[in-house]
């Protein structure tokens, strides 16, 4: 009971998890987006990571209006709260928000005043857009590789998605602690999203870390506490000491785990692209430059938000920034889609885009619905045009799901799509084979030519019970040639009758193909629940494994094969048949010869010993 149910409830959990997730996207999303027309205030400073000294003044921005220049020192004390996030931790403010402290230099201490003012607003807006599309895009990936994939690689792509659940514009939180929380937030999301960066990356696109990887996958738990901490101790101290945080921390924080993180990524995208093989190269690619250049363009930006407060330049190289992470699911997306590089059940794929084209249909749906009711209110043309609207999405929805097919298929899935056709019709045909051979070959060179398998056999049973090699491709001359009667796969397969994913049994033989053609699904091919052969297939040429739709299809390719060793068989029997009653109808022919010989010859006898008897008169 305890087996049958623990995987319903971890389903569950997962799914509680996932809803929550993309509800706290388009929570921060929606939070956002008012940001666009009112945009932050800045002061035009930067601030060193001792958190006193001036580093950087933007010319015509408030702190070079009010004289600061480099090298002025902040009198730390003076500061409330909102100035303390500025100056260290280069937080926006709202506009016009004033700050009041000392400043120090040469000796002498002045106040300052001053007042914030605003960013520009195109710029600021295309950050927030760039920022609210690309967290949106990388959530919505992530969920949908988890709810249809769940492993540890795609959890750690959920999870370098946490920033996107954190709202941009936190300068618009009152009192000022509660800024202070989100910008903690922000920084402990960073921290978090590295770490899940790391396993995703060291994990893609196989799900188990590289020979050259696995040390990233071990870091990331560590990394992501050590961050975590540190920005809730930097911000902590900003609350409370009197004294600004350590520069250690802050030059940590800011300066020495992101560049460090991003080199690590790096390096461990150029490991897994070397430990790659095949195809397999080309098709993770896109994947692993868009990490890449993502990394070191947030590392710039990081830098840069650090030493200038120029609009054009913090908001150019963010609004950059966030397109280059949009990049990322996207990359990740068509590499599933069209090169299948992770395991994703086709139909269900086909499921997500009907759940997709549904959910805009209801919320499109729902805007004429609230659009019609705010601006006919009071007509009585309401009704009628939302009935209206109602079934014309009812007559498009009618030609839209009778052509999602054929367009998933032409546009998506073509050239899988052109190889299940061509092995469905040999599937079809193959029950009126007129010899094993030509079996054989639809079982073997058929598959690994449509699909590009690595490697392809099947084994035919033997009179001893042992199977023998018939047919083979992409396996060495001196690779098994048998599998003999008592073999624990032949065991597994006769119990249960159906497939064996041989990722997950132990097959262990010394003579069996290695690397990319090495076998990972065996189907037995039974004949009135005697298995007359077993077909043993590898993965694709390029590394990658079979999906659940390619399986299918050779499992129906195995079942006309069944069929079709039913119908050889049987026309061997009759051809016996004939042969034994031609040769049964000879036989017969030729006793009825004997006999009528034989009658005759009696009838010879029998007037010869009349013949004798006439002869020989009586003594």
């Amino acid at each position: 009971m305890v087996a049958t149910k623990a995987p319903a409830r971890f389903g569950i959990v997962r799914a509680i998890v996932l809803a929550l997730a993309g509800a706290l996207a388009i929570a921060a999303a929606v939070f956002s987006l008012p940001a666009i027309v009112h945009p932050p205030g800045v002061f035009g400073w930067n601030v060193g990571p001792d958190g006193v000294t001036v580093i950087s003044i933007t010319r015509g921005y408030p702190a070079d209006r009010a004289g600061i220049k480099p090298g002025d020192q902040i009198v730390y004390g003076t500061m409330n709260l909102r100035a303390r996030l500025n100056a260290i931790l280069a937080s926006p403010d709202e506009p016009y928000e004033r700050m009041t402290f000392a400043l120090r230099r040469a000796g002498g201490i002045r106040t300052v005043s001053l007042s914030a003012v605003q960013w520009p607003q195109w710029l600021w807006g295309l950050v927030i857009v760039s920022g609210t599309l690309a967290g949106l895009a990388f959530v919505g990936v992530a969920i949908a590789l988890v709810a249809l994939r769940p492993s540890a690689m795609t959890w750690g792509f959920l999870v370098a998605s946490t920033p996107a659940l954190v709202p941009f514009n936190a300068y618009n939180f009152h009192p000022d602690a509660a800024m202070a929380v989100v910008l903690a937030a922000q920084g402990v999301a960073s921290g978090i999203s590295a770490a899940g960066a790391f396993v995703f990356v060291s994990r893609f696109p196989a799900g188990e870390p590289g020979r050259l990887t696995v040390w990233l996958d071990r870091a990331a738990l560590p990394w992501s506490i050590a961050v975590t901490v540190g920005w809730v101790y930097a911000v902590w101290l900003l609350v409370v000491s009197p004294a600004p945080p350590p520069h250690w921390l802050l030059i940590g924080l800011e300066y020495a785990i992101p560049t460090l993180g991003s080199l690590v990524t790096i390096a461990a995208l150029g490991a897994a692209y070397a430990d790659a093989q095949g195809v397999m190269r080309q098709r993770i690619l896109p994947v692993f430059v868009s990490i890449a250049v993502s990394a070191f363009l947030g590392l710039g930006w990081t830098i840069v938000n650090q030493l200038t407060t120029d609009p054009t330049i913090v908001l150019g190289c963010g609004a950059l920034t966030e397109f280059s992470t949009a990049a990322i699911p996207l990359c990740v997306l068509y590499a599933i889609v069209r090169h299948r590089v992770i395991d994703v059940n086709f139909v269900v794929s086909r499921t997500l885009v009907y759940s997709v084209l549904t959910a805009t249909i209801v919320v499109s749906y729902a805007l004429v619905h609230h659009f019609v009711a705010k601006v006919l209110e009071h007509a009585r043309l309401s009704t009628l045009i939302e009935l209206a609207v109602a079934i014309g999405y009812g007559v498009w929805l009618k030609v839209i799901y009778e052509k999602i097919d054929d367009w998933l298929d032409s546009v998506l899935f073509r050239r899988r799509h052109a190889a299940a056709t061509h092995l469905n019709r040999i599937a079809e045909a193959l029950p009126q084979a007129n010899s094993d051979e030509q079996i054989d070959t639809a079982l073997i060179v058929e598959p690994a030519d449509a699909f590009s398998l690595a490697s392809a056999a099947v084994f035919h049973r033997e009179p001893d019970g042992s199977y023998a090699r018939r047919a083979a491709s992409g396996w060495p001359a001196g690779g098994a040639a048998a599998i003999a009667a008592d073999d624990p796969l032949l065991a597994q397969l006769r119990a249960e009758l159906a497939p064996i994913d041989l990722g997950t049994f132990a097959w262990r033989r010394s003579d069996l193909p290695e690397g990319l053609a090495a076998p990972m699904y065996a189907i037995p091919i039974a004949v009135r629940n005697e298995i007359e052969a077993v077909a043993v297939y590898g993965g694709h040429a390029g590394g990658e494994a079979l999906d659940p739709d390619e399986t299918r299809i050779l499992r129906d390719l195995c079942s006309a094969a069944a069929v079709a060793y039913e119908y050889v068989e049987m026309n061997r029997l009759r051809a016996t048949v004939r042969e034994l009653r031609a040769e049964n109808e000879g036989l017969q022919r030729a006793q009825g010869a004997l006999e009528e010989a034989t009658r005759r010859l009696n009838a010879e006898i029998a007037a010869l010993a009349r013949l004798s008897a006439a002869a020989d008169p009586p003594a």
